[in-house]
């Protein structure tokens, strides 16, 4: 149930406003020829390219809509949630995962980052993702979800960094 909420959540209203700064550079920089997009991140974007190159295969399966667009953050936020649970159990049991999963599900904060054309709720799931990777001792997916999120924002380093020494 709370993940169904979570999900509800990140999917109502997601025309609710109109596009704003930084969702305009977003689309722009997926709507940049790939062979324009080296100088376009050198001139106008500040985060890494996984995001943007992802998004832009998105939009290439016909999510062209502001609540299309958009919609792939979404999935990002859900995911985030799932992972989240996973988290949650693998310290204390499901009690502890479906606090962990609730937290985040009402968090105004991962709430309003699930419905913006911008990396953030996909640095959560890539965050996430690589915690629980790094529990398991699955040594290869640490490595490649690390370097997933430090291409696809830049405080991931804190958050690579962060993980590093709790694995050292």
């Amino acid at each position: 149930m709370i993940l169904l909420a979570g999900t509800f959540l990140r999917f109502h209203a997601l025309d609710r406003q109109s596009l704003w700064d930084d969702e305009l550079s977003s689309i722009h920089t997926v709507s940049t020829p790939i062979r324009q997009a080296l100088s376009h991140y050198e001139t106008y974007e500040t985060h890494p390219p996984l995001y943007f190159m992802q998004l832009k295969l998105w939009r290439a399966l016909s999510m062209r809509s502001l609540v299309k667009l958009r919609a792939n953050s979404a999935v990002w936020g859900c995911l985030g949630l799932l992972l989240a649970y996973f988290v949650g159990t693998r310290y204390g049991g499901c009690d502890l995962g479906l606090l962990t999963m609730a937290i985040l599900a009402l968090s105004p904060y991962h709430l309003a980052y699930s419905q913006e054309l911008r990396p953030y709720a996909m640095a959560v799931a890539l965050a996430l993702a690589g915690w629980l990777s790094l529990e398991r001792r699955r040594w290869g997916w640490v490595a490649t979800l690390w370097i997933a999120l430090l291409y696809t924002h830049y405080w991931g380093s804190f958050v690579v960094l962060s993980q590093a020494l709790y694995g050292y």
